[in-house]
């Protein structure tokens, strides 16, 4: 492993959160074992039983009576002989006049002997008792009279450790020092895994929308409540927005690439005619005036509907009376409705208020209302009504003219779409004004849509067209 892959791996979210977590855990166990050890030692506690034990009574006075049968013979040396003592068991004398000479008569090694021997050098009294350690019961102590001196004897046998806790202590020191790091490195292991993969999921999708693919969401993390599934979400509703935006531009380039082409070519086989001699040149001039200033509003109305597919543009919220801007509407269309000597119709409650972009819900309305005009036959009636409940405000526009076929009405809404091609182009029609309506209605969370009425329905047929707005706009 070479030094560059060392530093790549060291300067890794991943491992940087593990190494700081297993440090802290360190850290804390080898604080928290230090502090215990220094305020509490396990095997210095100990409880009195309540009954002397039977059995190292009986040990105790056995042995007494073994070295009373050679008073003479060094004491050490007459108990030492294993068949005086069973396994287990130690015996221990200690001087009456000077407490602090403590000796042990067994070779057995035990590494609790100096726990046992402070235990009979600060003892009180010379009461009879049996003291239970965690890893060793003492009994005695019992007095006697051997080779001139008085000596108090006491028995120590080991207790049966069956417990994690005797397992544990039985370990070795490496062992003990192992089991910790090891159970700390494994969990700060997961932890800093269960924190770390989120991240590394995020920065894969990132890096699959920056090579263009858009379609690319976070996924496994939509039901975490923490800030990592919240930013999960923040990050799948960008995607989203992005995957909108750019979809919108291809398509709206598209369309304008193909739009484009049928009044570029009529203009040019205007140009065409009018140099030919002989011909009236001033009525192919006016063809051409007359498609530059369509291709004119085609483009107008192309950049009003890219401004509005793109979701990250700011809306200029005000409180606005739609009643009244709905009547400045119908009065800027009279002219037109009047050269088609169609009549409007309006019907609605005064003072009507809302929250919006008034420039926005201005054009959205004007584009259904002139596209009633145009689709409405000479002496017909458009019927413009207003309502609103608690929450919502409603406009539906009702024009008088025949309706478009019942698949149609979903695609009346999309850009360049015509229901018929020649008849737009004799009413002088672009194919974006829904398209707008649309999406300005759209940037106020509000929705429009369109229903055929038939005859059955009202005194007249055709196309109703439905605005919905919400009387307070969301927060962005």
């Amino acid at each position: 492993m070479n030094l560059t892959l060392i530093r790549r791996l060291l300067s890794s979210f991943n491992i940087k959160l593990f190494l700081w977590f297993w440090f802290i855990t360190l850290i804390s166990i080898i604080t928290t074992r230090f502090v215990s050890s220094q305020l509490l030692n396990e095997d210095n506690l100990s409880i009195i039983a309540q009954q002397v034990d039977k059995g190292d009574l009986r040990l105790l006075n056995r042995a007494k009576i073994k070295l009373l049968k050679r008073p003479f013979m060094p004491l050490k040396e007459n108990l030492e002989r294993p068949e005086h003592l069973r396994k287990g068991f130690s015996l221990w004398t200690q001087h009456r006049d000077d407490k602090l000479i403590v000796n042990k008569l067994s070779k057995q090694k035990d590494r609790f002997n100096d726990i046992i021997k402070k235990y009979i050098q600060t003892r009180e009294d010379n009461t009879l008792q049996s003291i239970i350690f965690h890893h060793t019961r003492v009994t005695g102590p019992i007095s006697i009279h051997y080779n001139n001196q008085d000596v108090l004897l006491f028995v120590a046998k080991k207790l049966p450790r069956k417990s994690f806790q005797h397992f544990i202590k039985k370990m070795p020191i490496w062992l003990k020092l192992a089991i910790p790091l090891l159970v700390s490195f494994i969990l700060c292991w997961i932890l800093a895994r269960s924190l770390s993969n989120p991240i590394l999921k995020m920065k894969n999708a990132t890096l699959q929308v920056a090579q263009g693919n858009l379609t690319t969401r976070v996924t496994g993390l939509d039901n975490r409540r923490d800030e990592i599934g919240e930013l999960a979400h923040c990050f799948n509703q960008m995607a989203s927005k992005l995957e909108t935006n750019i979809s919108a531009q291809q398509r709206l380039l598209g369309d304008v690439s193909h739009e484009l082409r049928s009044p570029l070519t009529r203009l040019q086989m205007a140009l065409a005619l009018a140099q030919q001699e002989g011909t009236d040149q001033e009525k192919y001039f006016e063809r051409c005036q007359h498609e530059i200033n369509q291709l004119d509003e085609m483009i107008a109305h192309v950049l009003t509907l890219s401004r509005l597919e793109n979701t990250f543009q700011p809306l200029n919220i005000t409180s606005l009376n739609l009643s009244l801007l709905i009547e400045d509407i119908i009065s800027n269309e009279q002219l037109l409705a009047e050269d088609k000597q169609v009549v409007m119709s309006y019907h609605a409650e005064k003072n009507i208020l809302i929250e919006g972009d008034s420039h926005l819900i201005h054009g959205a309305i004007t584009n259904v209302l002139i596209n009633a005009i145009k689709h409405s036959p000479a002496n017909s009636i458009i019927s413009i009504s207003l309502t609103q409940n608690h929450d919502h405000v409603s406009l539906i526009i009702t024009d008088s003219g025949q309706g478009v076929p019942q698949s149609a009405l979903t695609k009346i809404f999309t850009a360049f779409y015509r229901v018929n091609s020649a008849r737009d182009r004799e009413s002088g029609g672009t194919g974006l004004g829904l398209a707008i309506a649309k999406q300005a209605i759209n940037a106020h969370q509000g929705s429009i849509f369109a229903n055929n009425i038939t005859p059955s329905d009202t005194r007249q047929s055709g196309l109703a067209v439905t605005i919905k707005l919400p009387k307070k706009q969301a927060k962005q």
